[in-house]
């Protein structure tokens, strides 16, 4: 998959992530230990192509605010991005630059990889439910956005390219919060 899309797309392509979703972790599963399944990842990380921009995405809290440093070097030592997620499984997207920054590895030193999908308070069922037909704005969430955009300002600030995914389920409606993080980023002239 990474191969034909790098060469389908070229310049154009984004990341590529890997999303794990929740996982059970713990002596008698599948997966043991949460340093176990980090082994595991750097091993599969490692063995992906090398060049193309590939994040891996978290759903278990406990992963990054227990183990960061072993995550970090995992992610760094083979060209890894995190990719950072506003969902009800993992700290803020603050809190998870502040535990990577703390483990070693400064989010602004590399392209930022981050998709907005769902506030805490919510699930995908219930977001659906409340926000459909995704044509307004219904639940605010300006300190996510804040989080997001001070992010995206530290990535360009070093110069690295900033990939923003948002769902419909964020806020209400994608196109709807896409334009308020612009305007958070590039807040309208006082003169004009």
């Amino acid at each position: 998959m990474i191969g034909p899309a790098t060469v389908g797309l070229q310049a154009a392509a984004g990341p590529t992530i890997f999303q794990f979703p929740p996982l059970q972790f713990g002596p008698r599963t599948p997966l043991g230990t949460i340093p176990h399944f980090l082994d595991r990842l750097a091993n599969f990380l490692d063995r992906l192509p090398k060049g193309p921009l590939i994040a891996a995405e978290l759903r278990n809290a406990e992963i990054i605010e227990n183990h960061a440093p072993q995550y970090a070097e995992a992610l760094r030592n083979t060209s890894t991005l995190h990719g950072f997620v506003a969902h009800p499984t993992m700290p803020t997207v603050a809190r998870q630059a502040a535990l990577l920054a703390n483990a070693g590895t400064d989010p602004a030193s590399q392209p930022l990889c981050l998709r907005w999908l769902l506030k805490t308070d919510q699930t995908y069922t219930g977001a659906k439910s409340r926000y459909e037909p995704f044509n307004a704005i219904i639940d605010d969430d300006t300190p996510t956005r804040s989080q997001v955009a001070d992010l995206i300002i530290r990535a360009t600030g070093s110069g690295r390219s900033s990939f923003i995914v948002v769902n419909n389920k964020a806020e209400g409606s994608a196109p709807l919060t896409v334009e308020r993080l612009a305007s958070t980023l590039s807040p309208p002239d006082a003169d004009a």
